[in-house]
């Protein structure tokens, strides 16, 4: 049987694990060892209580920035993430290459794992064979190869400039290849080429996708988040809304406005603390404490509120349920931008493309 690695270098949330639970149970069933490298540990821990895979720490890097910054590249979210600094990167490399001998893969399948697929391309197994590679990810996982890559400004009709588009990129491919050249791998001819593998699968719709000007790409649909628990509506007349969110500045006030107009509320969320629980719950609007069955809310739900993240949108439109979206970074501006243009769902009227957006 097969050891079967899964790396996710990049992103936050249980989007980066929850999509591939069946497939991870299915190979289980079939005897072959699953190995995940995850950014959030806290995440794997509790996705994969009732599996047998072997979660460990994705190496990371050491830095950050402490400023948060718009980013509005592909290059951009690279350099917030150990793309600035040659020792680092050149010792992310490694870290990836040393993780790749220890589990001694046969196949891997990454997530969100740019620095991992590099070093996959220098990596030989104990036999001197090269391990079968495929990438999963969404539009924005997964930019196209063209050189540059297209800029979030360009995509979402702001100002930029082409210029330092190439420039910046120009100087990205310059460092990786250092970085690949340190640790005895070939170069790489563009910054996109960094994202080549065996094999690719688009975890998205053409209607999604990010990079709407992709041309020739073969869409697989989405990967349906597991089963959780079954919503318990209010008992309170009028239009049932549920909210997915993460914290943002104005959620506490916007919670509230809701509440006073009594209409039954379910609220599921990452980090939304307790205080926020406590000052804002009440008998029509109530907050849970699990992920709730994403097909049982698109059956009983009248409307949705989410942060536009793809995978949440994904579901709620497969179910037609129009959405206020409250984007929080660059990623999920093109996927509100994408749902305004099916005409699917609005803007929360305080939103702009100006936030301190976040990775």
């Amino acid at each position: 049987m097969a050891n079967i690695l899964f790396p996710w270098e990049i992103g936050r949330g249980d989007g980066h694990i929850a999509p591939y639970i069946k497939l991870i149970n299915q190979l289980e069933k079939n005897n072959h060892s699953v190995y995940f490298a995850a950014r959030e540990l806290d995440s794997a821990s509790r996705l994969f209580a009732s599996t047998q895979v072997n979660w460990l720490q994705a190496p990371l890097p050491v830095s950050h920035r402490t400023t948060q910054k718009a980013r509005y590249s592909y290059v951009e979210v690279l350099q917030g993430l150990g793309y600035e600094r040659l020792e680092e990167l050149s010792s992310l490399i490694k870290a990836w290459l040393n993780l790749f001998t220890l589990v001694d893969p046969d196949l891997i399948i990454f997530d969100y794992s740019p620095t991992a697929i590099l070093a996959s391309r220098g990596y030989r197994r104990e036999n001197a064979s090269r391990p079968k590679t495929l990438r999963i990810g969404t539009g924005f996982h997964s930019p196209p190869f063209t050189n540059p890559i297209p800029s979030y400004r360009s995509m979402l009709g702001m100002n930029h400039d082409p210029a330092d588009l190439i420039a910046n990129e120009a100087k990205m491919l310059s460092l990786i290849n250092k970085a690949l050249t340190a640790n005895g791998i070939t170069e790489i001819d563009q910054v996109a080429d960094m994202q080549r593998t065996q094999a690719h699968i688009l975890r998205t719709f053409r209607e999604l996708d990010h990079y709407q000007s992709r041309e020739n790409a073969v869409y697989s649909g989405i990967f349906k988040s597991p089963g959780g628990i079954q919503p318990e509506w209010p008992d309170y007349p009028g239009p049932k809304i549920f909210i997915y969110t993460k914290p943002f500045p104005a959620l506490h006030d916007f919670l509230l406005s809701l509440r006073s107009r009594k209409y039954p509320t379910l609220v599921y969320g990452d980090g939304l603390g307790k205080q926020l629980m406590d000052q804002c719950g009440s008998e029509m609007l109530k907050f849970s404490q699990s992920p709730l069955d994403m097909n049982a809310i698109g059956d009983t739900a009248d409307i949705a509120i989410c942060n536009a993240n793809h995978g949440t949108s994904s579901e709620l439109l497969l179910k037609g349920l129009p959405i206020l979206m409250l984007p929080r970074n660059a990623e999920q501006h093109l996927v509100a931008q994408n749902v305004i243009k099916l005409g699917a769902g609005i803007l929360a009227p305080w939103i702009t493309l100006e936030p301190p957006w976040r990775n």
